[in-house]
C-alpha cells in the first residue's frame, strides 16, 4: 500500500490509503489469530501470516512483469503463487523449533521493504513542507454576494460531465464515426454547439477545478500546493459558493472518481458504496480477480466492480431528471465516467467486460494493460459512446418534461478521448483528440447569445452569471494546454 501511495503522490491524497490501511490491519489480526488457534504458536502464526501478506501483494507485480511472456497468463502463474506459498509455509513450519529466526527473518525483510516504500513518501512530505513556508495556496472565493442580482424565480443549473466525450470533428477524423444524429438531437431541444469543442486542460481534476472557478489554474500556486491545491479548488469552487449565496442547494452524484465528488453536497445522490481508485488499484495487486474468476466464471470481484461502475452511470443517468422534481433552485452537478474507459457497454447497452483487473485509465498505459490495439480502443470506444448517446437523450428528454420552468444545462466533457496519447509526452501524443470535447449548451431565455465560436469551459459560467445574476464578468483568453511531467511536478504548456 505505501508503494503504490508513493508512486501517485501527485494525484493521491493521504487520506485515501486510510480506509484500505484500517481493512488490512483488521484481516492481518484475524489471520494470525485464526492460524495461532491452528498451529498453537502465536510466533508461527506470525511468520505465516507475514509470508501469505508478501506474497499476497507481490502478485500483481509478478503479473505486470510477466506480461507479454507465456508463462505471463494466469493459467500458469497461479500454479506457481500456490507452489511458492506451500513451500514458503513448510519452511516456516520446519522452522517452529526456532520461532526467533522467523520473527527475526520477517521483522527485518518488513522493516527493509515498509522503509523503502516510506522513502519517496517522507522526501515528498518534506520538500511540501518547505514549500508550504514559502508560499501559500490559493483558495477560490465566490464573487461578492452585492454582485450577484437576486431576482427570482431562479433556474436549476445542470451541470454534466460526460468524461472524455469527443467533438464531433475528432469523432469523425480520428474514429471514423459520424456523430450528426445526436448532435442533431441536441438542436432540436434547443441546446447550442458552439464549436469546436476544446476543453482547457487534458486531466479530469485540473479541467473540472479550472471551469467551476471561472478562471485558469495558478502554476506557482499549484507547485506550493500540489494535489491540495487541485483539490480545494474544486471542492471549495466559486461556482458552487456564488450559487449558494443565491440560495441554490448543490445536488451531486458520486462518480466513482474520488478526486471529483463533491462531498459536501446538500443532497448526494450514489448508486451504492463501492471502492475507490486507489482500493481498486490495489485489488490489482493481488491474486483476487483471477482466483474469483475462476470460482465465479468470469471474474466476480472483477466482475463485482464493472457492475458497481455500470450501475454509477445508469443510476446518473435515471435520476438526473428526477431532481427536477425537488425544491429548487438546484445547482445540479454529475461527472459521469463515460465513454470513458474502462469499456462497460457495448451499442446496445449490453455488458462487456475486457480484463478480471478493474482498470479506470486511459491512452497508451490503457492500451498496454489491457493488451488491446488502437484500432480496438477505438471501437470499443465508439460502441460505449453510442450506447451514451441514447441514455443522454432520454435523460434530457425526461429533464426537460419534469422540469416546472426552463432549466440551464451544460452537457460538457472535460477532455477528449486518447487513442493516440501518451501521457506528459507531447511527441507521442495527438493534443487535437485529447482536448476536444463535446460543449452544449441549452441557455433559456437568450441566454445562448452570449456563446461565440470556440468557446471553452474556462467561460461557461462566466457567460451564465454574466446573463442570468447580472454580474460582468470579463471574458478571459479561450487556451487549452497539454499537462507534462517536470522534476516532480505537472507543468501546462499550452497548445492552443
Amino acid at each position: 500500500m505505501l508503494f503504490l501511495y508513493g508512486h501517485n503522490l501527485h494525484q493521491v491524497p493521504l487520506n485515501r490509503i486510510v480506509f484500505p490501511l484500517i481493512v488490512i490491519l483488521i484481516l492481518m489480526v484475524c489471520l494470525w489469530a485464526a492460524l495461532a488457534l491452528a498451529v498453537k504458536s502465536l510466533s508461527l502464526s506470525a511468520a505465516l501470516t507475514s509470508l501469505f501478506l508478501l506474497l499476497f501483494f507481490v502478485y500483481g507485480h509478478l503479473f505486470s512483469l510477466a506480461a507479454g511472456l507465456p508463462l505471463g497468463q494466469h493459467v500458469f502463474l497461479l500454479p506457481v503463487w500456490f507452489i511458492a506459498l506451500w513451500l514458503g509455509s513448510r519452511f516456516c513450519l520446519r522452522g517452529c523449533s526456532r520461532p526467533a529466526f522467523l520473527n527475526r527473518f520477517f521483522s527485518v525483510m518488513g522493516t527493509v521493504l515498509v522503509l523503502a516504500a516510506l522513502l519517496p513518501v517522507a522526501s515528498a512530505g518534506l520538500r511540501r513542507s518547505q514549500e508550504k513556508r514559502t508560499a501559500s495556496p490559493h483558495r477560490p472565493l465566490p464573487l461578492e454576494p452585492t454582485e450577484l442580482c437576486r431576482e427570482e424565480p431562479r433556474p436549476n443549473i445542470y451541470y454534466i460531465i460526460l468524461d472524455a466525450y469527443a467533438s464531433g470533428e475528432i469523432l469523425e477524423e480520428v474514429y471514423g464515426f459520424d456523430n450528426s444524429e445526436f448532435l442533431d438531437f441536441l438542436k432540436s431541444r434547443g441546446f447550442v454547439l458552439p464549436g469546436p469543442g476544446r476543453s482547457n486542460y487534458d486531466m479530469s481534476l485540473m479541467s473540472l477545478a479550472s471551469s467551476l472557478n471561472y478562471q485558469y489554474l495558478d502554476e506557482n500556486d499549484y507547485r506550493a500546493g500540489k494535489m491540495d491545491y487541485l483539490l480545494s479548488m474544486f471542492r471549495e469552487n466559486r461556482v458552487v459558493k456564488s450559487l449558494r449565496e443565491l440560495g441554490y442547494r448543490l445536488a451531486a452524484f458520486d462518480s466513482g472518481y474520488d478526486n471529483t465528488e463533491l462531498r459536501d453536497a446538500d443532497i448526494r445522490l450514489s448508486s451504492g458504496w463501492s471502492p475507490g481508485e486507489f482500493a481498486a488499484e490495489l485489488i490489482n495487486f493481488t491474486p483476487l480477480p483471477p482466483l474469483l474468476a475462476l470460482l465465479g466464471g468470469r471474474g466476480y470481484e472483477g466482475s463485482l466492480q464493472y457492475r458497481a461502475h455500470r450501475e454509477r452511470i445508469l443510476y446518473a443517468f435515471d435520476n438526473i431528471p428526477e431532481t427536477a422534481r425537488l425544491e429548487g433552485p438546484l445547482f445540479v452537478f454529475s461527472h459521469v465516467l463515460a465513454p470513458h474507459p474502462p469499456f462497460v457497454f457495448d451499442e446496445e447497452g449490453q455488458s462487456i467486460q475486457l480484463s478480471d483487473y478493474y482498470i479506470t485509465g486511459d491512452a497508451a498505459d490503457y492500451l498496454e494493460r489491457m493488451g488491446i490495439t488502437r484500432e480496438e480502443y477505438r471501437s470499443y470506444y465508439v460502441g460505449q459512446l453510442k450506447f451514451i448517446n441514447r441514455q443522454v437523450m432520454e435523460m434530457v428528454d425526461r429533464l426537460l418534461e419534469n422540469s416546472s420552468s426552463d432549466p440551464i444545462i451544460i452537457i460538457q466533457a472535460d477532455h477528449g478521448p486518447r487513442s493516440e496519447y501518451t501521457f506528459c509526452d507531447l511527441d507521442c501524443s495527438n493534443p487535437a483528440e485529447g482536448l476536444s470535447i463535446l460543449n452544449a449548451y441549452h441557455l433559456p431565455e437568450g441566454g445562448a447569445e452570449h456563446l461565440y465560436p470556440g468557446i471553452t469551459p474556462v467561460n461557461t459560467f462566466r457567460v451564465i452569471f454574466n446573463h442570468y445574476f447580472g454580474t460582468d464578468l470579463e471574458l478571459l483568453p479561450d487556451r487549452s494546454y497539454f499537462t507534462d511531467w517536470e522534476d516532480g511536478f505537472f507543468t501546462f504548456r499550452q497548445v492552443f
